[in-house]
């Protein structure tokens, strides 16, 4: 509860001064400050350093990101778009009722989509059962963009977040976004390379993983001729504090049961895309976090996984995706744990956003 409550609190104080007219960087002192106050007044205990971190960190990622998805909505106009905007940013709802209406940020490009569908696998409980699932994809300030300005931090940043309804459910949420970078140009590739903002939390398969890190990073689209192009993404990050894995609790069923750290992490995907009919993607993550305190030893997983999805008709499109997930731990008392897992889903997709002035973009994912 703590890897994602918290980091969701964050979001809060941070957007309340974000949506007020702070900067990026003073809006994030607000989230440290309401992380500590919250400790100190609220649960009345000195303010961890778990709870600061990952407050700070992912408030000034996924308040970032929700802001600025919230203004894109805005910027569409439209009932249910502006009920949206309010869901996904209510500070920044409130802040506009109680100091005047402001201008959304507009996206030079951008690209979304919202997938339904049904899952399988060791995350469902039992193999072979099935069970339903929502996904949203989210990325602004496409790489290669020729009119993408990376002037403020976030001109450029992605969003996963996924949920299985399953016996255990099955919850994902990764995010990232530049800190600061340049452009480049290397013909036939256009893209962008430089400092990033990570949060990723993760629940794969029965063990789970939260991370709040910085690296970095590129990401390239390369023009192949022929309506096809490839798309890129290389990160390497060093984990501020992270959390992982599933181990037992003490005789009396209290203390931790995951290892907390600092540690690395690293993503590497390749996609192949046919103009806007089609997308073929391949992508690998790992996490390694080294163990404090009463939980002592080290965490490693590793995810891989394979997409491909078709359009069927105007913004609708049919996506499959498998996944692999391993685990190796370590502990000073005891001998390695391995385990392993797998997930296959099914999913219904609209998908949209917002083109680059090129003609050879298409935005469905």
């Amino acid at each position: 509860m703590n890897q994602f409550g918290h980091p969701y609190q964050g979001t809060w104080a941070f957007s309340a001064a974000r949506s007020a007219g702070q900067g990026f960087w003073v809006s994030s002192a607000y989230a440290f400050a309401a992380s500590g106050l919250w400790e100190i007044a609220g649960e009345t205990e000195r303010p961890s350093r778990n709870d600061q971190v990952t407050t700070t960190v992912a408030g000034m990622v996924l308040g970032e990101i929700l802001g600025r998805f919230s203004d894109a909505l805005r910027a569409e106009g439209g009932t249910w778009n502006g009920v949206a905007a309010a869901v996904l940013s209510p500070m920044g709802a409130v802040n506009r009722r109680l100091l005047g209406p402001t201008r959304p940020e507009r996206a030079t490009s951008s690209r979304w989509a919202l997938a339904m569908g049904g899952a399988t696998g060791d995350a469902t409980g039992d193999r072979g059962t099935w069970g339903g699932g929502v996904g949203l994809d989210f990325a602004w300030g496409l790489p290669g963009d020729p009119e993408l300005a990376l002037e403020k931090p976030f001109d450029h940043f992605v969003l996963e977040a996924r949920y299985g309804f399953a016996r255990d459910p099955d919850a994902t949420v990764r995010a990232r976004g530049l800190l600061a970078g340049r452009s480049f140009e290397a013909a036939p590739a256009r893209g962008l390379y430089g400092l990033f903002l990570l949060f990723d939390f993760d629940t794969p398969q029965r063990f789970r993983v939260s991370t709040s890190a910085l690296g970095a990073g590129a990401s390239a689209r390369a023009d192949l001729g022929g309506g096809l192009a490839l798309e890129g993404d290389l990160v390497g990050a060093a984990v501020i504090l992270g959390a992982a894995g599933s181990v037992d609790r003490g005789d009396d069923g209290k203390g931790r049961d995951y290892r907390i750290g600092p540690g690395a992490q690293a993503l590497a995907g390749l996609d192949l895309v046919a103009g806007t009919r089609a997308r073929l993607g391949v992508v690998a993550r790992q996490y390694l976090i080294f163990g404090e305190g009463e939980v002592a030893g080290d965490e490693r997983i590793a995810e891989l996984g394979a997409r491909g999805s078709v359009r069927i008709l105007g913004a609708h499109a049919v996506a499959v995706d498998v996944g692999r997930h391993l685990r190796h731990a370590t502990a000073d008392a005891s001998g390695p744990v391995r385990e392993a897992g797998w997930a296959f889903q099914v999913s219904w997709v609209i998908q949209g956003g917002v083109a680059p002035s090129a003609a050879d973009w298409a935005v469905e994912l």
